[in-house]
């Protein structure tokens, strides 16, 4: 909105219908319910139930009763659309993130794919808007606004928009008015349809009102400013008004997707790889925590290999490969699959929280459960253990999430449907382990039994970091079925086991 001669103008004829993705504090809320007056016209979703408790509590009055008469669902944004049928008129999703800004190494990010992107869309009416807001304080975050900004480009070609640049209006604001980054914010909005010539207009008039408030109004302009620091709002980009930025540049760019050049990655982020921050094809700073992690569980494993082979003399040392090998590859196997189901759930379960209880939670119980209904070891046994994991891993990577989006219903049906899948692909995950662990007491010794755990347990701590990594560099997909490779992996080295002279396995 904006005034001129003591009018106040607005984009909207009617108050428009919002929705909040991320109510993030009172900034975003109040200047909705000042734009709508209607609170009933407004939907709001936060994923961090002590920011609405806090709102609706200690902070209330403080903020002027910023919550007052809102209804907010904690909740993930993906979660709550997908159950519902409503369109608005606005979407606004205000530096939506629980780091520091959209650059910034952290958890996948499923609220600004290309494919979370096209729910917004499904979601807006014809005219409607979808506003995104970033912190523009660093190179990386800005080659992943410009990401983001790409996701926004192809999926409004794909929705069959040749022309997907007559859809956007960017503008900067600089909160501190100094050369430091730290106060600025870049603001995107997407129209789901083509800018009208009256939009355009009435953005222009906007920008313009901002400049005679914050730039005419608060200090005398000499020629040896630099405008570009001092300027509060300015013009990155709107379609028919020719402005010299980086933005209007990428818009014209034949080549998006290397338009920072060959070293930085501007490819659309999806829901099998929704790590917007990788922006760097070197990866150094995911490559510098696996690093750091490997080197110390690799010296870990040597000091436990070089115990048990100084106290292991009965045979040559070699003969224990197999069960080193089939150790390592269960802890590695078992974490990378269970992190990839973690990520794979999350837009499911409607937060992270959730995806630990029904997801991680599900998962280590049934696997507790098939450990101990395996305690009667037999080949046969194993070999429906490993089937049945490869069984249902890959119905978990390519089927479960499509019957979820089939089926519908409520959240928590999906989070049942989700605990009992993961059920038997956890029972059967339960069973190598321990079988391997009868094996070693009847090939060696009883006392060498806590020596395999550790080389378990260092795979598994190992395993946690690699499949962050994995899901960055391959995404979701590729890397949990590197997961199952692992386990395919330890059958081979089982039927070894199996077949191995040294003693029977009964």
């Amino acid at each position: 909105m904006y005034h001129e001669k003591g009018i106040q103008y607005t984009l909207f004829n009617s108050p428009p219908r919002v929705f909040i993705i991320g109510t993030s504090a009172e900034g975003i809320v109040k200047s909705v319910k000042f734009l709508v007056k209607d609170v009933s016209l407004i939907d709001t979703v936060e994923i961090n139930p002590a920011i609405v408790k806090i709102m609706q509590n200690e902070l209330f009055e403080l903020s002027e009763r910023a919550y007052e008469n809102i209804d907010i669902k904690i909740m993930d944004a993906r979660t709550y659309l997908k159950h519902s049928e409503k369109r608005y008129d606005i979407i606004t999703m205000m530096n939506t993130y629980t780091v520091h800004n959209i650059g910034y190494f952290g958890e996948p990010d499923f609220i600004h794919t290309r494919d979370a992107i096209d729910v917004y869309f499904e979601h807006l009416n014809d005219k409607g808007f979808l506003l995104l807001e970033e912190r523009d304080v660093s190179e990386k975050s800005r080659y992943a606004i410009f990401r983001l900004l790409n996701n926004c480009i192809s999926v409004l070609q794909e929705r069959g928009y040749r022309e997907p640049e007559k859809h956007f209006f960017i503008y900067n604001v600089n909160v501190d008015k100094h050369k430091s980054r730290t106060g600025w914010y870049t603001f995107i909005v997407v129209k789901k349809t083509p800018l009208t010539v009256r939009e355009r207009e009435y953005f222009q008039r906007w920008i313009e009102s901002r400049y005679n408030i914050e730039y005419k109004l608060e200090q005398e302009i000499t020629p040896e400013m630099d405008l570009t620091y001092i300027y509060h709002t300015q013009l990155e980009y709107l379609f028919g008004v020719n402005v010299e930025t980086d933005y209007s540049r990428f818009f014209k760019s034949d080549d998006r997707e290397t338009f920072w050049g060959s070293e930085v990655r501007l490819t659309p982020t999806s829901d099998n790889n929704p790590y917007i921050f990788d922006v760097y094809r070197d990866r150094k700073d995911v490559q510098a925590i696996l690093i750091k992690v490997g080197v110390i569980c690799a010296a870990m494993l040597c000091i436990v290999i070089i115990v048990f082979a100084v106290t292991w003399q009965e045979s040559a040392f070699v003969t224990t490969l197999p069960f080193i090998s089939y150790f390592l590859l269960l802890g590695l196997g078992y974490f990378i699959v269970e992190i990839t189901l973690l990520k794979f759930y999350q837009c499911h379960t409607g937060s992270p929280t959730n995806s630990l209880i029904f997801v991680l939670g599900g998962l280590l119980l049934s696997s507790g459960i098939g450990s101990y209904f395996s305690r009667y070891y037999s080949p046969k046994k194993l070999l429906w253990a490993f089937l049945g994991i490869l069984i249902f891993s890959f119905y978990h990577i390519f089927a479960n999430r499509r019957l979820l989006n089939i089926i519908g219903g409520s959240i928590w049906v999906e989070n049942l449907i989700i605990t009992v899948t993961v059920f038997p692909l956890g029972f059967f995950m339960g069973m190598p382990f321990p079988f391997g662990i009868e094996k070693v007491k009847l090939t060696f010794k009883e006392v060498h039994v806590p020596v395999f755990v550790a080389i378990n347990s260092l795979a598994s701590a190992f395993a946690i970091t690699l499949g962050l990594y994995l899901c960055v560099a391959m995404g979701f997909i590729l890397t949990s079925v590197l997961g199952v490779g692992c386990y395919a992996g330890a059958l081979i080295l089982c039927v070894f086991l199996v077949r191995s002279r040294r003693r029977a396995f009964m």
